[in-house]
């Protein structure tokens, strides 16, 4: 190899070894270039976004009243509690629901449709905490406004307690519309039902499910004892009819009522007049 060629060779090495850190440089920067041009893409599609979102803030915030008044309207329809003296009451008022009717045989007013349940459990309540755990997921839109999750004050409560019953066919039908219609969330789970076909009597079994709401300002009325038979109101109340400490039923107990303090009398001291 002659001396020009090892000179061209040389000089050729020089120029890649000065080149090549230079394509390097340039490789890098096209792919930041590149990538950051993605994201100037997407944070300009989130800024329209998030402007369009401000433009319409009016909107949104009526639409947020809306939609809380809606959730006060559903919060509403669901009692505040799930307690047993009321489901009690509940379900006697309902064995008395019917309307009174002329037996022409016997000539008394009966109910149209009686039902008996002869016997009742009071399931746990269960409660879950009203939140929303997925609210944080924007999906794929990258232009999305991510969420925090939120949490509410609101508790729902769960109850499932196990109903026996007897009645005729008539009042198996307004039975289960009762149930639907009342005007508590509730509705039954599981039912199962038998006829006796000499008597005509269904007796079966119900799980019977009630839902309610409890929260912040939301209180609960305490037990009623009036149900209503007909179109008379009767008041159950074991004090207001003086059932309480009967000694002939006896059942109920007494009335606590706590004992006066007996005053002390009084010493009348010598030569002075008596106090009256």
């Amino acid at each position: 190899m002659s001396d020009r060629d090892k000179k061209l060779i040389l000089i050729l090495l020089t120029a890649i070894v000065i080149a090549l850190p230079y394509i390097f440089y340039i490789k890098d920067t096209r792919v930041e270039t590149e990538t950051m041009q993605v994201e100037i893409v997407t944070l300009e599609e989130r800024y329209n976004k998030l402007k369009e979102m401000d433009d319409n803030r009016d909107v949104y915030l009526r639409e947020i009243d809306e939609m809380h008044a809606e959730r006060d309207e559903i919060v509403a329809s669901f009692p505040a509690d799930i307690r047993r003296e009321n489901y009690a009451m509940f379900l006697l008022q309902t064995e008395y629901s019917s309307n009174l009717v002329l037996n022409e045989e016997t000539g008394d007013m009966e109910l149209e449709y009686p039902i008996i349940f002869d016997s009742a459990s009071f399931g746990i309540n269960i409660e879950t905490p009203i939140s929303s755990d997925s609210m944080g997921d924007t999906g794929d839109d990258p232009a999305a406004v991510p969420v925090e999750p939120m949490d509410t004050d609101f508790v729902a409560i769960t109850n499932a307690s196990a109903l026996t019953y007897n009645c005729y066919y008539g009042g198996m039908k307004y039975l289960l519309k009762y149930l639907m219609d009342y005007e508590d969330p509730m509705i039954y789970s599981q039912i199962d039902m038998t006829m006796d076909p000499e008597t005509g009597v269904v007796s079966g079994a119900l799980m019977l499910n009630q839902y309610a709401i409890a929260g912040p300002d939301r209180e609960f009325d305490k037990v009623d004892f009036t149900i209503q038979v007909g179109s008379e109101n009767i008041d159950l109340s074991l004090d207001k009819n003086d059932f309480r400490g009967n000694e002939d039923v006896g059942i109920f107990g007494p009335i606590i009522v706590p004992e006066m303090e007996e005053e002390a009398p009084v010493v009348e001291a010598e030569g002075e007049a008596p106090v009256e």
